[in-house]
């Protein structure tokens, strides 16, 4: 299969001809499917390529929601750890990156307003320090403990993603740091 492969592709690029090479840019940009229904799902397949020669100017804002609850235990520390060397690998490999950190256990909320704040910490920021400032006021068993199995993940995701001040034209990028299925 393997040998199959290679000849299919090494056919291709014959017939092909050379084509310019696409330097820091997501394929497909935005999605332009139907709209969903409550519980439907898509899957959407994108090409991310990066141009090797260094940072570049693409605009990366990134936020790194962080699971809290009682089941992450020793895994906070972890997951916080990820979080900044993630961000600090973006720093060294793009030119402009900005993030924030978020968390949520069991009781993120779309309409209360004392809740709301748990899925953003900080907003975004292209400061190392701030960011790590931010990750530092990450503990376990806050906003909550949990008390029960999934977490309110997806609530999470739709507070930041509809809070944060994305920077107009950036590439956004969430990651969720977590053990449990979202609700």
């Amino acid at each position: 299969f393997m040998k199959l492969a290679i000849k299919t592709v090494a056919a291709s690029a014959l017939l092909l001809g050379p084509l310019a090479a696409q330097a820091d840019s997501i394929d497909p940009a935005v999605f332009n499917g139907p709209e969903l229904a409550v519980g439907e799902s898509v899957t959407i397949r994108k090409t991310v390529t990066v141009d090797e020669s260094g940072p570049t100017d693409a605009l990366i804002d990134a936020h790194f929601l962080i699971d809290t609850s009682g089941s992450m235990g020793s895994q906070v520390a972890v997951a916080k750890a990820a979080a900044t060397a993630l961000f600090n690998s973006l720093n060294d490999d793009f030119g402009d990156v900005s993030a924030g950190v978020g968390v949520f256990s069991e009781a993120a909320s779309l309409t209360d307003p004392d809740i709301r704040g748990r899925a953003i910490i900080g907003d975004l920021t292209s400061s190392a320090s701030d960011f790590q400032d931010n990750v530092d006021l990450v503990t376990l068993g806050n906003p909550d403990g949990g008390g029960d199995f999934p977490e309110s993940g997806y609530t999470a995701i739709a507070l930041a993603g509809d809070n944060l001040s994305w920077r107009p034209g950036s590439n956004r990028f969430m990651f969720v740091l977590t053990d449990a299925s979202a609700k």
